[in-house]
């Protein structure tokens, strides 16, 4: 069970750097194309957000 849920916890983050690294909006459709450097920084800024959300307390969550 805990496999399963690493692996579509990985699926999850997989999905959120791809969808970071395109510019997807919240609809999930693609924003005005950016430079490389705005797409690598919106994928820091996201895993900076999961670094942060994973190293909370689990009663806080």
């Amino acid at each position: 069970m805990l496999v399963e849920a690493d692996t579509g916890s990985r699926a999850m983050l997989h999905q959120r750097i791809l969808s970071a690294l395109r510019g997807d909006d919240s609809t999930n459709q693609p924003q005005v194309e950016s430079s490389l450097s705005e797409a690598i920084d919106r994928v820091v800024h996201m895993l900076k957000e999961t670094e942060e959300a994973l190293s909370m307390d689990p009663t806080r969550i």
